[in-house]
């Protein structure tokens, strides 16, 4: 911790100053008032002046010593924020139980007018991957008349993303950082796990699995939650159909799925603990955008499957595209603008990004390649993606990370079997 302390700035203890003064001249027009004769319009004046001063003291009281005027300081809270992958919204500070103040990630804020003595100070809000140097939580003391200065250094590491594998024989949950290294498992269960979705505060992952069925039946599939990792796991659903594809909604209350309950695909919301499951629409593949107003998602199209969006109540869907070839596994941007899928509309299922409008489709890259599952950084700066090479001798997806348009390819995982549906933890 750095603690820094100097004198208030002029201003602070120019307030101070006069509240002192203010307090002096209430008690000095109090005993004035003791020693008047009563019945006289001055002393009447004097007195209502005397009673109107005192109403400003802000501690002390009159005697011999005079006033105890009250004791401040001021307490100033920095932060700075150091490695990769950095906090993308900033923090909160809170003193004691005063209400949080938000802050840059390299930001300060100033808190005035605060009483002397201990006082306790919390930087909050910071992401998974970062971590405040000596702990979250300061103690410190105030004296009167001072400044004083905490520091919080906040450390962040690559991010994770969780991630589907088949490399050691069985279908489970993975997570690896952004710059490939820190991979490790998260479940092992007798069934298929896949389909990871992180919570938005990162300390959950919804997925879907068959372990609570037959093992070798995807119709057995349904939603279940765990803690990041790996353990506490629940399950939310249980029908004949299967259930997949989990999305949080943004605020963590609510999670869009894709069920065949029904028979057909159809897109579903439930409440985060799996209670009043409603249906939106057919479909597959829901992932909200990011106020939480509207649902993207893959629906039959011109011969193939479109990219679709829908209220978040099921009102108002329409076909953002249009095109006789496959349009899958849409992902909206964090910043709401556009939408990540991927399409073989060019001869091989590649990247594309188009506009949350509808306009200007690109495509991300041109390989010969095999891409699915985009997911957005927090960021939006990177897409994470699965992906094989088709001119390779064996064909096997591996989960990469490019920037949206096309550069800085990184391959994260290099598994003799499948690793795909990649998703960014917040």
């Amino acid at each position: 911790m750095r603690t820094f302390k100097s004198r208030v700035v002029p201003r602070a203890v120019a307030r101070r100053r006069a509240a002192g003064a203010a307090g002096a001249a209430a008690c000095t027009l109090a005993m004035t008032r003791r020693s008047e004769p009563r019945g006289t319009s001055a002393s009447q004046s004097r007195r209502a002046l005397a009673a109107a001063a005192a109403s400003v003291l802000l501690a002390g009281g009159c005697g011999e010593g005079g006033t105890k005027p009250a004791a401040f300081g001021a307490l100033t809270v920095a932060v700075t924020t150091t490695g990769v992958d950095l906090d993308v919204d900033g923090y909160t500070v809170r003193v004691d139980g005063r209400a949080p103040i938000t802050v840059d990630r390299d930001g300060s804020t100033t808190v005035d007018e605060i009483g002397a003595g201990a006082h306790t100070v919390t930087v909050g809000g910071v992401a998974s991957n970062c971590a405040a140097d000596g702990g979250p939580t300061r103690t410190t003391t105030v004296r009167p008349d001072e400044l004083l200065m905490v520091g919080f250094h906040v450390i962040c590491a690559a991010r994770e993303i969780a991630f589907t594998s088949e490399r050691d024989g069985d279908t489970e949950l993975y997570v690896v950082r952004a710059d490939g290294t820190g991979l490790r498992r998260l479940t092992a269960s007798p069934g298929r796990d896949m389909d990871p979705a992180w919570s938005p505060d990162g300390s959950k992952l919804a997925f879907s699995s068959n372990r609570g069925g037959d093992p070798t039946k995807d119709s057995d599939l349904d939603v279940y939650v765990m803690n990041a990792e790996g353990g506490g796991v629940t399950r939310l659903t249980s029908t004949a159909g299967a259930d997949n594809y989990p999305a949080w909604s943004p605020d963590g209350t609510r999670i869009a799925f894709t069920t065949k309950r029904d028979g057909p695909f159809a897109v579903y919301v439930m409440n985060a603990d799996g209670t009043n499951p409603v249906r939106i629409g057919s479909g597959t593949g829901p992932r909200w955008s990011p106020d939480g107003t509207r649902l993207v998602y893959r629906g039959s199209g011109d011969g193939g499957s479109d990219i679709f969006v829908v209220n978040a109540d099921g009102t108002g869907s329409r076909a953002l595209s249009s095109d006789p070839a496959f349009d899958v596994s849409p992902a909206w941007s964090p910043d709401g603008g556009s939408i990540a899928f991927v399409s073989n509309r060019d001869g091989t299922l590649q990247l594309y990004v188009i506009r949350a409008d509808g306009t200007n489709v690109r495509r991300v890259r041109a390989a010969d390649t095999e891409d699915g599952t985009p997911d957005w950084s927090p960021d939006g700066g990177r897409l994470a993606f699965s992906s094989y090479d088709r001119t390779a001798a064996t064909f096997q997806y591996d989960v990469y990370v490019v920037a949206p348009d096309g550069s800085g390819l990184v391959r994260l995982t290099d598994s003799p079997a499948e690793d795909y549906s990649p998703a960014w933890r917040p």
